[in-house]
């Protein structure tokens, strides 16, 4: 009879560290999700970036500005 009961007090134990980790993440997941994206890079920041690590070259560069400046104002006149 020993042996069962301290099989229980030991599953007692792990069911309150697997509901502490569930509620742990939970908020952090809620934490996350609340908190605002800033650390996006913008569409412009991404083509810089791809232009300085050579991904594109500068004709597709100017190319690329020149497509998001007119995106970027016609969604402004909606």
């Amino acid at each position: 009879m020993d042996g069962m009961l301290g099989g229980m007090a030991v599953l007692g134990v792990v069911a309150a560290l697997v509901l502490i980790a569930a509620i742990g993440g939970a908020v952090y997941l809620a934490l996350r999700l609340a908190r605002p994206t800033t650390d996006r890079e913008s569409a412009h920041e991404q083509l810089a970036r791809r232009l300085a690590s050579g991904e594109i070259d500068v004709d597709d560069y100017h190319e690329r500005q020149a497509a998001l400046r007119s995106t970027a104002g016609s969604a402004r006149r909606r």
